[in-house]
C-alpha cells in the first residue's frame, strides 16, 4: 500500500477531521472554485498515469542491450513554512505529483501546529488525507525513514524551513529536493482583480508600474511574453487565481534506472 511508505509514528501528528471540516467551510464557495479550477488545469496539462511502470530495451549494434524503466518516485513529502498560505501556488506543487502517479504523498507543516484554512482545503480538494505537523527535527527522521524504503522527494513551500535538511539530505542518494522560488513581489495591471491577486499570493506585495516588472513573481493581464520577458508565469484576464511552475514538471517525481545487459 502507498502509506507503508510512511512510519506509523507520523499519524499521532495527523491534522483531525473537525480542523479539515471547518477549514472548508471557512473558504468561501467562489474561492474553493478557483481552487478547483486551479485542479482541473493541472489535470488537462498532466492528464491522469495511465501506466505505472515503463521498461524500454534498446539492442545495441555494437553489442549488448540496456534496459530502461521509468517509474513514479514512491514517495513525496511537501513541507510548508510556518503561515504559508498560497493555496494556488501549493497546488503547482502537488499536483504534477499526484498525476505523475506517486501514491504516498504526506503534507507537514513545520514548526506549527495549525495549517492554513486555504492549504487545508486544497488538500482536501486534491484527495490529499496525509497532512501532519511536524516539528524540524521529526520530519529530518521521516525523511530518514523514507529514504530507506524507497525514492523520493521533498519539497519545501515558503521561507525559514528546513535550515538541517539540506546536510541530512546530501546523503541520500534516493531522495530529490525541490524548494519554492523565492519572490517578494507580483505585477498587476490596471485590469487585474486585486482582490483576486491578494487571496492567491497573500505573502506577495502587488506593483502596479511596468516600469519594474523584473524579478516578479507573475504578470497579470498581461498578453505579451515579449513585454515581460524575465517573468515566469503570465495570467490574463479571469485568470488570477491560477498558477503553475514552469520548471517544476511530471518528470521531477519520476525515478529512472538503467541495466546494460549482454
Amino acid at each position: 500500500m502507498a502509506d507503508d511508505f510512511f512510519p506509523e509514528w507520523l499519524y499521532s501528528r495527523q491534522i483531525d477531521d473537525d480542523q479539515f471540516g471547518a477549514a472548508y467551510n471557512n473558504v468561501s464557495d467562489f474561492h474553493r472554485s478557483c481552487l478547483k479550477t486551479n485542479i482541473a488545469r493541472h489535470q488537462a496539462l498532466y492528464g491522469f498515469p495511465d501506466v505505472t511502470s515503463v521498461l524500454e530495451k534498446k539492442v545495441l549494434a555494437q553489442g549488448g542491450s540496456v534496459e530502461i524503466q521509468v517509474r513514479p518516485l514512491d514517495w513525496c513529502v511537501f513541507v510548508l513554512a510556518k503561515g504559508y498560505a498560497s493555496a494556488p501556488r501549493f497546488l503547482a506543487v502537488l499536483m504534477p505529483a499526484l498525476f505523475s502517479g506517486v501514491q504516498a504523498v504526506a503534507v507537514v507543516q513545520c514548526g506549527s501546529e495549525s495549517v492554513e484554512g486555504t492549504i487545508l482545503t486544497a488538500c482536501e480538494l486534491a484527495g490529499v488525507e496525509t497532512v501532519v505537523a511536524l516539528s524540524e527535527q521529526q520530519l529530518i527522521t521521516l525523511v530518514q525513514d523514507c529514504s530507506v524504503k524507497g525514492h523520493g522527494a521533498v519539497l519545501t513551500l515558503g521561507t525559514g524551513v528546513l535550515s538541517g535538511l539540506n546536510t541530512t539530505s546530501a546523503s541520500q542518494r534516493t531522495l530529490k529536493c525541490w524548494s519554492e522560488p523565492v519572490y517578494h513581489t507580483v505585477f498587476a495591471d490596471k485590469d487585474a482583480d486585486l482582490n483576486l491577486l491578494s487571496w492567491a499570493h497573500p505573502d506577495m506585495e502587488l506593483i502596479c508600474s511596468a516600469a519594474s516588472v523584473k524579478g516578479r513573481l507573475l504578470a497579470t493581464c498581461a498578453a505579451s511574453a515579449d513585454t515581460f520577458p524575465d517573468v515566469p508565469v503570465r495570467l490574463g484576464a479571469g485568470q488570477e487565481a491560477l498558477f503553475c511552475w514552469p520548471g517544476l514538471q511530471k518528470d521531477f517525481f519520476l525515478a529512472r534506472s538503467v541495466a546494460f545487459l549482454a
